[in-house]
């Protein structure tokens, strides 16, 4: 029944803001912003941490999403968060990809300049609070992961940390790949509970 209305809030959410209805959006940007950060915040690799804003690509997916939603065709509440956590990371890989060219284009321009340095400045450029929130967010994460249940743990942690696909997964935990897809959704659905 909770399903179900979810299912109708949120598809007539979603509808508004395929209108362009403001309120709509925000509505759901504030709905689903806190897992989407978690989610993207904790697949940024260690090394480029320190150079990614979360809120940005976050932004960027969100903005991307509402344009898209004209073209989007609502079926449950479960499907459309899944489907803006594969904007949001797909955004997030777009920027990872267009960073490691940047740095790999940038080093060879500047060589002869101590690369590590020009990180260390930019690292320093970050504000204390930028560096509290990145920390908070994925500590948040981290909690909402260990609180699972140890097989669904087991699956967001290869599928968002580890970067496994779905079929690495299943024949790991010997199960279908549908099956390992409901769990990891069963788990996002747990998880975003917890860091609402």
């Amino acid at each position: 029944m909770v399903a179900e209305q979810d299912d109708h809030e949120v598809r007539e959410y979603v509808r508004l803001a395929s209108q362009g209805d403001q309120h709509a959006s925000r509505w759901l940007y504030q709905r689903y912003r806190p897992l989407l950060a978690v989610m993207t915040s904790a697949r940024i690799p260690a090394q480029m941490r320190q150079r990614f804003d979360t809120d940005d690509v976050l932004q960027s997916s969100f903005t991307n999403a509402f344009e898209a939603l004209k073209h989007y065709e609502f079926t449950t509440e479960e499907a459309f968060r899944s489907w803006l956590l594969s904007v949001a990371l797909n955004k997030l890989h777009d920027r990872v990809r267009a960073n490691r060219a940047g740095v790999r284009s940038a080093y060879r321009e500047i060589s002869g300049v101590d690369f590590d340095a020009r990180h260390d400045e930019h690292a320093q450029s970050q504000t204390p609070s930028m560096i509290v929130a990145q920390a908070e967010r994925r500590s948040r994460l981290l909690s909402a992961i260990q609180a699972l249940n140890q097989p669904l743990r087991e699956i967001v942690t290869m599928r968002c940390l580890e970067s496994r696909t779905w079929s690495e997964i299943a024949a790991h935990v010997e199960l279908s790949e549908d099956q390992v897809r409901r769990r990891y959704s069963e788990a996002l659905t747990v998880m975003q509970k917890q860091l609402d």
